[in-house]
C-alpha cells in the first residue's frame, strides 16, 4: 500500500498512520523540483512499531538511487544510515517496542558526517 502526497509546506504535526496489514505500507512525498542538489538534510521522526523485523524508516530517492539516503531499522536498538552506496550500523541505542521513540538524523555532505540520535519516549 501506498499513498502519493505533494505538500509543499512544512510537515511538522504531521502524522502518517498506517492500519494495513501489509508488509510494505509506505507515504511518497513528491516534489516538483527535479534538482534537489542536495546538500544536507535532517529527518527527525517518531515512531510506534510492535515489529521486531527490519524496516526502513526513511528514504529519499533520487534519479540514480532508489534509496539515496536511507535510515534503516535492521534490528531493536540498532539503525544503519545510507549515504549513496556507503553504510554505517550505529548499535545499543535505547528504544522500545511498545511505546513511541524518536529519531532524528543528520547529514552534511560539505563537513562529510552522519549522525543519529534516538530516544525512547518516558
Amino acid at each position: 500500500m501506498e499513498s502519493s502526497v505533494f505538500h509543499p509546506a512544512d510537515l511538522s504535526e504531521k502524522v502518517f498512520t498506517f492500519l494495513s496489514t501489509s508488509n510494505t505500507p509506505s507515504v511518497k512525498l513528491s516534489s516538483q523540483e527535479r534538482d534537489l542538489n542536495l546538500t544536507a538534510m535532517t529527518v527527525c521522526l517518531r515512531y510506534h512499531s510492535v515489529l521486531t523485523r527490519s524496516q526502513s524508516l526513511f528514504s529519499l530517492a533520487t534519479p540514480s538511487h532508489d534509496n539515496d539516503l536511507l535510515l534503516y531499522k535492521p534490528a531493536t536498538g540498532a539503525y544503519r544510515l545510507h549515504v549513496g552506496g556507503t553504510a554505517l550500523d550505529i548499535d545499543y541505542l535505547e528504544e522500545n517496542n511498545n511505546d513511541w521513540n524518536s529519531v532524528c538524523w543528520t547529514w552534511d555532505s560539505g563537513f562529510g558526517q552522519t549522525g543519529v540520535v534516538a530516544q525512547r519516549q518516558a
